[in-house]
């Protein structure tokens, strides 16, 4: 399954039946007791120049059994010795602490991307300001080479003021490098940025793309951005005056938003689940209109599981759990839906 999906990502240009049947000769050849030069030659060939593949192909070996793990190595070695950094990357990970260090830093020295980010991420443990300083730059080398990883670190540096001066244009710009390759943080990240009016020169509050990039996060999985789209679908967005868009406004919808909030709970968000214990708690009502039924039991499951989540939102639903949960027993018929499992 993996060769297929490092395929259709074009990660690796051999079709998975080639890569089968390249593995299968390795393996054959390794039996039969050809020697390090034979086995390296017959690589070569039937990538056909392609040494990338080789990176890629021996750490989706390393990922399969010990066995794998032998051969990735070999394999790692093969385009090591061919040139391709990111094996030598890869080979360094594993080797030694000082060695493989030593080695990522020199491949960071000749541009390499991803040890340049290794390096930055690396020298970040260091509590001192100008070794901070000098990691930033690491990961803004590795941001600017085209590294979605180190972009969306960086925006977030920026935005914290960590290692650099805190500047939210800047964290706009390295999100929205982030975003336009598919990290899905760095797209809800930029749109929190568009709502409070620091993603762009104009100060101004973009309700509108903040809520489209909310929705694309939401989207994709992010469970803080369904949060986020459940909060806004619940209250609504007025027009505003003072925003980039004065006339973009979204009605209320809080049937969506309880939708949205169970997507986010449902994936383990503590105020999520805190919002749904408290809505079926009491009943929900909009405008005099019953949204969310009352239902103590689904209260309580939600506020069970948010309590066991700890911290001060935990407590706060612990202490409402009691008050639920001594219903439970006060009211007729409801004690008696709790089934045993």
């Amino acid at each position: 399954m993996i060769l297929y999906q490092l395929h259709k990502e074009k990660r690796i240009s051999l079709p998975p039946p080639a890569v089968k049947d390249l593995l299968q000769s390795y393996m054959t050849k390794v039996k039969a007791g050809a020697s390090a030069q034979e086995l390296k030659e017959d690589l070569l060939q039937r990538i056909g120049g392609n040494i990338s593949d080789l990176s890629y192909l021996g750490v989706a070996m390393a990922k399969f059994s010990a066995e794998g793990k032998i051969i990735a190595a070999q394999i790692l070695q093969v385009a090591s010795d061919e040139g391709d950094m990111n094996a030598q990357f890869l080979k360094a990970q594993i080797a030694g602490k000082d060695q493989g260090l030593a080695e990522i830093r020199s491949l960071a020295a000749r541009g390499h991307k991803q040890s340049q980010y290794y390096i930055g991420v690396h020298m970040f443990k260091d509590a001192n300001p100008r070794v901070q300083k000098e990691a930033v730059e690491w990961i803004r080398k590795a941001a600017d080479a085209g590294l979605r990883d180190a972009a969306a670190q960086l925006g977030n540096l920026y935005e914290l003021g960590v290692g650099v001066g805190r500047d939210p244009g800047m964290a706009a710009r390295y999100y929205e490098k982030a975003h336009e390759q598919d990290v899905v943080e760095a797209t809800f990240k930029l749109g929190t940025l568009y709502a409070s009016g620091h993603a762009d020169a104009t100060t101004k509050p973009n309700m509108q793309k903040a809520f489209e990039l909310y929705q694309q996060a939401a989207d994709k999985g992010l469970s803080i951005a369904q949060h986020n789209l459940a909060a806004l679908h619940l209250s609504g967005i007025p027009p505003n005056p003072a925003s980039a868009d004065p006339n973009f406004s979204l009605p209320k919808s809080p049937l969506t938003a309880v939708e949205y909030f169970k997507m986010a709970a449902g994936q383990g968000l503590q105020l999520s689940e805190m919002n749904l214990g408290k809505m079926y708690a009491e009943s929900f009502k909009v405008d005099g209109k019953t949204i969310v039924p009352k239902d103590l039991m689904e209260s309580r499951k939600w506020l069970k599981s948010c309590a066991r989540r700890g911290g001060p939102i935990g407590q706060e639903a612990g202490r409402l759990l009691k008050s639920v949960e001594k219903e439970i027993v006060e009211t007729p018929g409801v004690a008696s839906r709790c089934s045993i499992m």
